[in-house]
């Protein structure tokens, strides 16, 4: 299997016509599927993106969420969001707590990219990040680095679920964050 994987597209930030032209750049790849990692769009967009690429595209496309996908948005909201898009849409794959085989020897696993959420010093930073201002559950500046923290425990634990069916089976794991 070969990937064309691409990354931080944030093309919620790109015209019509910017959006179709990179989505046919990767349809005429030589890829069996596509890789996407993170800041995809933002809140709904990315599920009308998600759906735009699957549309024009007839390979699977694996996918991971980066905080930019949730602005505009909440956690829950857009979780829901997501998994409702690729229930619709078969060939569109969120590796969360999945285990995509490449081939007998290799694997791919995924990760929402949070783990920063427990790195630093929490609320005695005097650095702050847009997210408190554009995602929902973060706009509490009390409890941001909590429910940082939360979502990044949560993501690796969804990561070690992953990991842990993998990592008997498989030679190479790649990992997608």
């Amino acid at each position: 299997m070969k990937l064309a994987w691409t990354s931080d597209i944030h093309l919620d930030h790109c015209d019509k016509k910017t959006i179709i032209e990179f989505i046919d750049e990767l349809k005429h790849s030589d890829s069996s599927s596509i890789l996407i990692t993170g800041d995809i769009s933002s809140n709904k967009k990315t599920c009308k993106v998600l759906d735009e690429i699957q549309r024009m595209i007839d390979k699977p496309i694996y996918f991971v969420l980066g905080n930019h996908d949730y602005w505009g948005s909440s956690f829950v909201e857009m979780d829901a969001l997501i998994e409702e898009t690729c229930r619709n849409n078969i060939n569109l794959i969120h590796l969360k707590r999945k285990v995509i085989e490449l081939n007998s020897d290799t694997c791919l696993i995924g990760m929402n990219g949070w783990g920063c959420g427990t790195a630093g010093v929490g609320c005695d930073s005097t650095v702050r990040i847009n997210d408190s201002s554009f995602i929902k559950e973060l706009r509490n500046g009390l409890a941001l680095f909590e429910i940082m923290a939360h979502r990044a425990r949560f993501s690796i634990y969804e990561f070690y679920d992953s990991f842990h069916k993998a990592k008997d089976k498989y030679k190479t794991i790649y990992i997608a964050t």
